[in-house]
Parts: C-alpha cells; sequence; structure tokens
C-alpha cells in the first residue's frame, strides 16, 4: 500500500525541504520507488537538483504543478491523467537515489483562490495521486509551504503520515503548535480522517551544541511528548554540501559523527512509516 508522507510547519525556515529531500534519497536508497510532490511554490524542493530538461529557455521551471495549473484552466478540460504525467521529472542525483518529482515554481501561488473557488482545495492532491496509480510508489512525500492554503490543506486532507520539523529554538518550539491546532480543527470540521491520517512524528530540527538548543530540545519533549523522535536532525556544514550534491545520502549513511545523527534519524523515520503500514 502506497505511504503519503507530508512534511509540513507553518513555520518557515524549520528544514522541511532538508528532510523531505533526506527522505525521498534514504527510501531509494533502500530500493523504494519514490515520488517527491513540490507543494510549496517557493520550489525549494525543486531547485534542489536542476538539470537543462527542467529549465525553459527563458530560465523559468518548465513543468511542474503551475505548469499544470495553467494548461487545465487554459484547456477547460480538468486534471486529466496525461497532464499529470506529462509534468513529472525523474531527479538522479546518484542513480541509486534517483526518484521521480513533481515541480513546482512561484506562478503556482496565483491559483490558490481557483482552486477553492472551484471546491479543489480539499480535492486537488488526491486527484493528482490518482492519476499516478500506474507507476506504483511505494512512497509519496509531499514539501508543504509554510502557511495554509489549498496546497497544504489537499495535502494533509491524504496524508497518512504527517512530519513536523521543528526547529531547536524557543519560538520553533512554540509556533509548532499552531500546526498541531490547525490538524486538530480539520480533523474536528471532518475534513481531514481519523483513519486516513493514523501519526503524526516532531521532528528536531538544526539542533546545535548550545545550552539554548538543549533548553529547547526539553520544551519540545514537555510540550509534544511521545510525538517526537529520539533523534534528531543537527545543525551541520554538511547540508549545505547535500544541497550542492557534494554528498550524497550513501556518504551520510556511511559517515561518522553528526553524518551518523543523521542517518540514525533517517533510519527511525523509515522503520516509522513502514511500521505503520502494515
Amino acid at each position: 500500500m502506497r505511504q503519503i508522507v507530508a512534511v509540513a510547519n507553518l513555520k518557515g525556515g524549520v528544514g522541511k525541504t532538508t528532510l523531505t529531500l533526506l527522505l525521498a534519497r534514504y527510501f531509494s536508497l533502500q530500493g523504494k520507488s519514490v515520488l517527491v510532490i513540490d507543494a510549496d511554490p517557493q520550489g525549494s524542493a525543486t531547485q534542489h537538483y536542476i538539470d537543462d530538461e527542467l529549465v525553459s529557455d527563458s530560465g523559468i521551471i518548465a513543468k511542474g504543478i503551475h505548469v499544470l495549473l495553467n494548461s487545465m484552466i487554459a484547456s477547460g478540460s480538468g486534471l486529466t491523467k496525461e497532464l499529470v504525467i506529462s509534468n513529472l521529472h525523474h531527479v538522479i542525483p546518484r542513480t541509486e537515489e534517483a526518484y521521480w518529482l513533481l515541480p513546482n515554481f512561484i506562478p503556482s501561488s496565483y491559483y490558490d483562490t481557483y482552486l477553492i473557488t472551484q471546491g479543489l482545495h480539499l480535492l486537488f492532491m488526491g486527484r493528482i495521486l490518482e492519476h499516478l496509480n500506474d507507476f506504483a510508489f511505494d512512497v509519496v512525500f509531499i514539501d508543504c509551504p509554510p502557511y495554509v492554503n489549498a496546497f497544504t490543506l489537499s495535502s494533509l486532507v491524504v496524508a497518512n503520515h504527517l512530519i513536523v520539523p521543528v526547529e531547536a529554538t524557543p519560538i520553533s518550539v512554540v509556533s509548532a503548535n499552531f500546526m498541531f491546532e490547525t490538524v486538530a480543527k480539520y480533523i474536528r470540521d471532518g475534513l481531514i480522517k481519523r483513519e486516513t491520517l493514523r501519526e503524526i512524528t516532531v521532528v528536531p530540527t538544526k539542533v546545535r551544541r548550545t545550552t539554548a538548543a538543549s533548553a529547547s530540545l526539553k520544551q519540545m519533549k514537555r510540550l509534544y511528548g511521545d510525538y517526537v523522535t529520539e533523534n534528531f536532525l543537527p545543525f551541520t556544514e554538511s547540508m549545505n554540501k547535500f544541497y550542492a550534491q557534494i554528498l550524497s545520502v550513501q556518504k551520510i549513511v556511511n559517515g561518522g559523527g553528526l553524518l551518523k545523527k543523521i542517518a540514525k534519524l533517517l533510519e527511525e523515520l523509515k522503520t516509522k512509516i513502514e511500521v505503520e503500514n502494515e
């Protein structure tokens, strides 16, 4: 059964995209078929690995959710299987870490009102996934925007697992509560089904070796209890190397020091997602 994992927090800069891409490439390394949906119009997950096929002559992202929506509205034919598939991109940073990507770019933000007025703000992501059933993805990771819009809501509606990255700072720890309150409200309103969203996980990110970070971790545990992972994503220069394609997930898995801490977190999250899927 395909597993759908939304990575979301209503605060920006907490490591959503970093964690999404690490997990996508880690699962791919384990032989899983993976799709990443970049649901954020800022397109951070899309920009992680850009090749010539993904960029048009004018320098913009040539396919993705923004193109899909524009084509859908211009043609009046709705969201078709052919349209969705034509906007997928095969990302191959390392052969064994390759995954499929539904890209995104800033123009998609123009269509938020359209999706709401057309009543698609709950259905949009689900319809995309329905058209991709033939691909038989083992896991889908959705990198959500740092605010509530049609893309966020339609992602939460289909998610089996919600991962909430929380930076180890006092303001980030407290602000994560808004994510929990939003989900709780949508469950009360019947927009999110309890039987669909089966697991919520809080992941400490950008953890430094400071007294303030240590205090934030304790506060995180106090506020969110068993939702918090045992392992965390440390603040390290390695993540810049990861984005620059200098450091592969394979090297992270085989590394020591802080890399070993990252590998332990990835394995813990993989176990949670797979156990939940059984």
